[in-house]
């Protein structure tokens, strides 16, 4: 009798491999790229084609690298670069991520050294709400998410967006998910980029506080920073929020 033997073969299983998601290829009318692995206390250099590198000369003034954050103490600690028109067409979407401190933080300041009129300033308030605080000769405006509230020592991700359009006004994310704009002073409205070079100008940019004629400094905890010139939500939106919210990435 003939017994036939069984054939027991390996299984081979084949697939693609996966690239990493890169902003320099995967975010629309990128402007800026901030990420915590390409900082210094003395420079933090952007990926973007613009080479918005920020920098600090001053040892007494640099943040502190800790872990995946770029750590800025609110006493004197800031970054900056100079750029008269970082908001290219007047509409775009600033997406930063971190962690909470407790504290009101500016992640991406815009501002004028010689008065302190003109500002531009993405942030979290010391509650744990998204801030978005704009002041331009004879107004101020603010505005800030009503949704969620981080705890500190969150590690969150947020964005803001305009069209550029002033009826528009802006719009918010925090996480992953729309929320609720609230005016907490003057008009949610969405021309804030343009207005900032019509009345007055601006000519510098800071991370971890605000360069004016007086500075404000900010305890401030800073992982990524993207700027895109897509006021709309990205057709790849989802992947772009998933990459702001892995502090690894």
């Amino acid at each position: 009798m003939n017994v036939a033997k069984a054939i027991n073969s390996p299984l081979v299983i084949t697939h693609d491999t996966v690239s990493p998601f890169d902003p320099l290829t995967e975010v629309g009318g990128l402007v800026l790229y901030l990420n915590r692995r390409d900082a210094t206390p003395s420079s933090w250099l952007d990926q973007a084609p613009n080479n918005y590198d920020y920098a600090q000369a001053v040892v007494g003034q640099q943040p502190s690298l800790v872990g995946k954050k770029v750590v800025f103490d609110g006493s004197d600690d800031i970054q900056t670069k100079l750029i008269t028109s970082p908001y290219v067409g007047g509409g775009g979407q600033m997406f930063y991520s971190g962690y909470h401190t407790g504290q009101t933080q500016f992640f991406h300041a815009t501002g004028f050294a010689a008065n302190d009129n003109n500002r531009l300033i993405f942030g979290i308030d010391s509650s744990g709400r998204t801030i978005l605080l704009n002041r331009i000769t004879g107004f101020t405006r603010n505005v800030r998410s009503t949704g969620a509230v981080l705890n500190i020592g969150d590690y969150f991700q947020a964005s803001w967006r305009t069209t550029g359009l002033a009826a528009t006004g802006w719009e918010c994310r925090l996480n992953s998910v729309e929320e609720t704009v609230v005016v907490t002073s003057g008009l949610n409205q969405g021309n804030w980029y343009s207005d900032c070079i019509n009345f007055g100008g601006i000519d510098t940019t800071s991370v971890g506080g605000l360069e004016a004629l007086t500075d404000e400094f900010t305890n401030c905890e800073i992982n990524k920073i993207i700027l895109s010139t897509n006021g709309n939500l990205l057709p790849n939106q989802s992947e772009v929020e998933a990459f702001m919210a892995n502090p690894n990435s």
